[in-house]
């Protein structure tokens, strides 16, 4: 199915639409004056948008994942800046939500071709991409993306669910059974996920592949995020590149694709996510996906979180690049 008869589009962020969405001060630098001087090719991370739902539609989800990027942007571009990070805001890939979900189902494959084009046209293999916004759908294009560079490449994810649903039809749920199928993913762990949701396929599936998992139930009872992570990062080989999924239903309350009254509390995920950093030299990407805001309050909670997650990971990587 050709990409070019679908309305795929990409929007590069020049530094006129960047300042829609921040105010300056003065004596103070905001991340959106900071970003907007620091060029693609001098960037250290690049930020993209995917502003989609087709991904989790297709996987009978709800809508809102189209609205995350924007929800984002003027919250991370107020933000006080820190001269060290060398963060490029490069655009946002659009695509309609006019889909239904059998059409979806069929527009997937399309659009992994298309967000691999994209990170293909712009981005350097020593460059590190922070993809914000749309399904989980789009792990497999950063995946494919990594290892053509890396071709040995883990992938941790922190997730309610496995998404390693059976292949035949594309979908938000399905990324890393696709990854691992085809042979580009060779280790992959999914921390917290819900018993509830854990079919019986995907564990067959994980016994087949090189796949760990933990259940959000045993740290109910007293289990260590930390120590499985720790344990998780020194099973890799050395200089095993590492790609960093966060699915935002795993957080308590968020508004996401899947929202759950039951997860791991923010600032939980804040500490996991610089420990990642601070452990583990060889990172390839970050993904933060599937929160799907639907209203100014979810923009609010939406826009934060991911300010606060973004910050936290570029800080704590210049931070250990220093030391």
């Amino acid at each position: 199915m050709s990409i070019d008869q679908f309305s795929f589009s990409f929007n590069r962020m020049a530094s006129s639409l960047l300042k829609e969405h921040f105010s300056s001060r003065s004596g103070e630098l905001k991340m959106g004056e900071h970003c907007t001087s620091i060029t693609l090719e001098e960037a250290e991370f690049v930020i993209i948008g995917i502003s989609e739902s087709i991904g989790p539609k297709a996987n009978f989800g709800r809508q809102g994942a189209e609205n995350t990027f924007r929800a984002f942007l003027p919250y991370f571009l107020n933000t006080q800046a820190n001269s060290n990070l060398k963060i490029h805001i490069l655009g946002e890939i659009w695509v309609p939500t006019n889909f239904d979900t059998l059409s979806a189902q069929k527009v997937v494959p399309a659009l992994d071709e298309y967000v691999l084009s994209v990170l293909n046209k712009f981005l350097k293999p020593h460059q590190i991409p922070i993809v914000i916004g749309g399904g989980h759908n789009n792990a497999l294009p950063l995946m494919r993306w990594s290892s053509q560079f890396h071709a040995d490449l883990a992938v941790l994810n922190l997730d309610a669910h496995a998404d390693c649903r059976t292949t035949e039809v594309r979908h938000s749920g399905n990324s890393f059974s696709s990854a691992l199928e085809s042979g580009i993913l060779k280790k992959y762990a999914v921390l917290g996920l819900h018993e509830a949701y854990l079919n019986p396929s995907v564990l067959e599936f994980f016994q087949k592949y090189p796949c760990t998992y933990s259940l959000y139930e045993d740290y109910l009872d007293g289990r260590s995020l930390i120590s499985d992570l720790e344990l998780f990062l020194n099973s890799l080989e050395t200089n095993q590149t590492l790609g960093i999924e966060i699915d935002m239903d795993a957080i308590e309350n968020m508004p996401s694709s899947a929202q759950s009254p039951s997860g791991w509390r923010f600032d939980e995920v804040r500490t996991y996510i610089r420990k990642i950093v601070a452990m583990y030299q060889n990172i390839s990407y970050l993904h933060l996906t599937e929160a799907a805001p639907l209203n100014e309050s979810d923009d609010r909670i939406v826009g934060k979180a991911l300010t606060y997650l973004v910050l936290d990971f570029t800080s704590q990587y210049c931070l250990k690049r220093v030391r």
